[in-house]
């Protein structure tokens, strides 16, 4: 075996540099690790330590000729840190590894703007039916619950807090009491950071903060104030908790984890009962900084509540980022039952429609004179419609486009306003009524795929208006279908629970209903995010009813027991748990519950990990004695891959089965087991034993879950449930590298383009022995990943004898006295600009198109350059020789600093000759 010389990670994501994360500013998908930047922690609990160690390190960074800029300082009781960036060609986190004093040293990577997955329209709907199905109105009139003493502590975009649903003022005895901007209007996540005291927020795209603030604690029941009065009086699910907001990104563009992990602790150190964060990063760790900090929040008595993510599209395993924290809840969200749309009319039949995010400026009524671009796109399922070009005749019209997995809304409404078309309208793919954003330039709708068959029928009467017609859902009480799904990368149970998401009515402030014309500034959101503060405020309750001192273990539990799983919509079946978590919450039955079992979930694991048996230990807390029934109820069981491709498959062609695992009750596995009675405060103890589905294929990994079901002996309704969830085969034989899937376009590697940088249609592997010029081409290294893992790898391995090229390479640091091999390679993206690459960092897996935080594979090129260490501010080119190439993706349950090559899914080269 040659010796390895260069290693870098995260190839799908890892940039230094202000040029570099601004472009990463501008991606749909994805986090981006700023090597240049680094959040080192300290020990805490030490006012004064703390100050001398955060004080010390600028001028260590300056003793080692840096000129370091102070990002976020931040000294409580549970954490004392500094975040720092220095020249953009430095590697931060390798200059301060050695740092005697420092007990963490954390990558600075980049959080994307939380997004929602569409707009509603701001019209009547049934009251306060969504707080009927959750419980919260029962909640408020038989236990007089209304979030009263609680603090909920909002990390977001900021918050229009002159709204008077949100008490009309920022301060004491106001409904947003507290709060601070990390940022500043500025901020964009590649920019210096200007903080202020005050979290106002009336700039950003879409007033997401305070839409968030609005469904904890909003209060519109008796507004008169001109401009404010909502279509009806609503109030929040806990309009009596308290608010403080931190506002974590600027007006624009992207966050940073070192400013979210300061303004955890800082909320904290304000005296937040509950954390929302409402943010969706894709995949990741449950060690990435913000996620460890969220769990030790949740250590300490702080109850963190994170977004699932709205990656449903692109399939299961997009456990999101900081809602993976094990310390943390992650929410998934579920469709109300009716909804109030807008109505597009074809031929005399109402079919509803959504408003694009970016223009919605149609007439009521008016007329479309429809341009069909595809006239088979259904019946050929084109995926493709309008991306590239509309046809002619398109200019004066409206454009009808399908949705597909090709490109965006706006890519094809924009291709249709440059065909001069003066709106646009997108009928989906599937039975769903998706949001989309289209164009800014011209007004768009998304409609169903009822609707454009409809007008694909008969397009000569099409009127679209603004009135408001009641809509059933055919998915209500479903898990949504943008819904990111789990488990995590190591099987941790994710998402945890669910509750309302799409479709929710809240808050906005007057910049943004300007912006989409709306008369009072209100609106309907879609989205995990709205589904999140939902739950938080539902924990608000619950923490008001049971005390704020509950644990977090104590809050899972009560709300895990008593969550009900719902079916998969148009299906019989209970629906995944990783898709739903333990289902679909109410907080009347946590808070009034008299049984509690624990653990409230089971993590089971794959085939070869999972455990000969489980123990349920449950408790009594009624006032008298009572004997329980065990039972359980399989979930469909899903398969994420399909035996042709080596991804996880998306949603629309995941399969689910009804092939359940065998579970037995007690030392003779019986399926159905009876306590004897168990006496007030007191507890019983149950076995559990799992085997699972036994026809389904290992190789396949199919992922199955389910139930366990307790009730009162002689009373069949459930008084508590259990999910689990678990994989069949050998998890860590799964690829992490996608080598042998079609949908990916090629397999991951390294290539030769047949032309420099992003202008190559065409790549070809490289042979063995080829002569491989790189001032004539690079080579191009195609980083798709299957699975999400810790350690992803790009290896230089110089496989030659040549004694002088040898000499050459330790010379230039690349390679010691002692033949031990050592660097960094500079790669740099299809935009050309510089990119390096760091060692031991997280990839997320792909997809073969984007969804809201998970990126399909890139390109990015290399021309021989190496950094001769990881933190070398400047970088030398290797020296012509012969070399492979490999690329190495960390196994699934290998440790994350893990060495040996077995540890690893592989892909290489033969070896080549590299000449210059």
């Amino acid at each position: 075996m040659g010796r390895q010389l260069v290693a870098f990670a995260n190839v799908a994501s890892t940039i230094t540099g202000l040029a570099a994360a601004a472009a990463a500013a501008t991606q749909e998908a994805g986090t981006a690790t700023l090597a240049h930047m680094a959040l080192v922690e300290f020990p805490a609990g030490d006012p004064q330590a703390c100050d001398s160690q955060l004080g010390g390190l600028e001028g260590y960074l300056i003793r080692l000729g840096h000129q370091p800029t102070i990002r976020t300082v931040t000294n409580t009781i549970l954490f004392c840190g500094v975040s720092f960036s220095l020249d953009p060609n430095v590697n931060a986190t390798a200059v301060v590894q050695g740092l005697p004093a420092a007990i963490r040293v954390h990558a600075v990577e980049s959080r994307a703007r939380a997004k929602i997955d569409g707009y509603g329209e701001s019209t009547h709907q049934k009251a306060e039916t969504i707080h009927t199905m959750t419980g919260v109105e029962r909640a408020r009139q038989e236990l007089g619950l209304t979030g009263k003493g609680v603090v909920v502590a909002v990390l977001d975009s900021g918050v229009y807090y002159k709204h008077p649903a949100l008490g009309g003022c920022f301060g004491p005895g106001c409904k947003i009491a507290k709060g601070y901007d990390l940022v500043g209007d500025d901020y964009n996540g590649a920019n210096n950071l200007n903080p202020d005291a005050d979290p106002f927020d009336n700039c950003s795209d879409i007033s997401h903060g305070t839409h968030v603030a609005g469904i904890v604690a909003g209060d519109a029941r008796n507004i008169t104030a001109p401009g404010f009065k909502p279509i009806y009086p609503w109030k929040g699910v806990a309009p009596d908790a308290t608010i403080h907001m931190y506002r974590i990104f600027g007006c624009t563009g992207l966050t940073t984890n070192d400013v979210i992990v300061s303004a955890i602790f800082r909320a904290i150190e304000d005296g937040a009962d509950i954390i929302n964060l409402s943010i969706d990063n894709g995949p990741n760790f449950p060690e990435a900084a913000d996620a460890a900090a969220v769990t030790r929040a949740g250590e300490n008595g702080v109850k963190v509540f994170a977004a699932a993510g709205n990656n449903g599209a692109v399939g299961l395993y997009v456990a999101a980022n900081p809602a993976g924290a094990l310390g943390g809840f992650s929410v998934a969200s579920f469709d109300i039952a009716d909804t109030v749309r807008y109505p597009l009319t074809v031929s005399g039949k109402a079919f509803p429609w959504s408003a694009g995010v970016l223009n919605s400026s149609f007439g009521s009524p008016q007329q479309l004179d429809i341009f069909i671009n595809t006239p088979n796109a259904i019946s050929d399922d084109v995926q493709d419609d309008g991306c590239a070009s509309v046809g002619a005749g398109a200019a004066g019209k409206s454009v009808l486009v399908r949705y597909g997995s090709a490109c965006d809304s706006t890519t094809r409404c924009t291709t249709a306003q440059q065909a001069g078309a003066t709106s646009c309208i997108i009928y989906s793919n599937d039975d769903f009524l998706n949001g989309v954003n289209g164009s800014s330039a011209i007004p768009t709708a998304s409609t169903t795929q009822e609707a454009g068959a409809a007008i694909l029928a008969d397009a000569s009467s099409v009127i679209i208006s603004k009135v408001a017609t009641l809509f059933p859902e055919a998915s209500a009480g479903t898990v949504s279908n943008f819904s990111g799904g789990g488990l995590d990368a190591e099987l941790h149970f994710k998402p945890d629970f669910g509750v309302f998401g799409r479709l929710v009515y809240s808050t906005i402030s007057p910049h943004v209903a300007a912006f989409r014309g709306e008369e009072t500034p209100y609106a309907y959101y879609s989205g995990t995010s709205m589904a999140t503060p939902y739950a938080s405020g539902m924990a608000a309750l619950l923490l008001q009813h049971r005390g704020k001192n509950l644990s977090f273990a104590e809050v899972k539990t009560a709300f895990q027991n008593t969550a009900v799983p719902a079916k998969r919509y148009q299906s019989s079946l209970i629906d995944s748990v990783a898709l739903q978590g333990a289902g679909f919450l109410n907080i009347y039955d946590a808070a009034t519950t008299t049984t509690v079992v624990s653990p409230s979930f089971l993590a089971l694991n794959d085939s070869v990990h999972i455990k000969d048996s489980y123990t349920l230990t449950i408790t009594n807390k009624d006032i008298t004695p009572v004997s329980f029934t065990l039972t359980q109820v399989g979930a469909a069981t899903a398969n994420p891959f399909n035996g042709v491709e080596d991804i996880v498959q998306p949603r629309n062609t995941t399969t689910f089965t009804s092939n359940h695992a065998i579970v037995g009750f007690g030392s003779n596995r019986q399926a159905t087991l009876n306590t004897p009675a168990v006496p007030p405060n007191s507890s019983v103890n149950v076995t559990v034993h799992f085997s699972p589905p036994p026809t389904a294929s290992p190789s396949l990994h199919p992922l199955y879950s389910g139930h366990l079901v307790v009730s009162r002996y002689g009373n069949a309704t459930p008084v508590a449930r259990v999910p689990y969830a678990g994989v069949v085969g050998n998890w860590t034989a799964a690829h992490i590298l996608a080598v042998s899937s079609p949908s990916m376009d090629r397999p991951a590697g390294f290539y030769l383009p047949a032309s420099t940088q992003g202008n190559a249609t065409t790549f070809t592997a490289i042979t063995a022995g080829a002569t491989v010029n790189l001032t004539a081409h690079n080579i191009a290294l195609w980083n798709s990943f299957a699975g999400t893992t810790r350690n992803g790898i790009a290896v230089v391995v110089y496989t030659g004898s040549d004694a002088a090229t040898r000499a050459s390479l330790v010379a230039l640091g690349l390679m010691d006295a002692g033949n031990r091999d050592q660097g960094v390679l500079n790669v740099r993206g299809e935009d050309g600009g510089d990119l390096l690459f760091m060692y031991n960092d997280f990839s997320a897996r792909n997809a073969p198109f984007a969804g809201q935080s998970v990126g399909a594979p890139l390109f990015y090129y290399w021309g021989g350059e190496v950094y001769a260490s990881e933190s070398a501010d400047t970088y030398v080119k290797l020296p012509a020789g012969e070399y492979k190439l490999r690329l190495k993706g960390l196994r699934h349950f290998r440790p994350r600093f893990a060495q040996d090559d077995a540890d690893f899914h592989i892909v290489e080269t033969p070896t080549f000759h590299l000449v210059y």
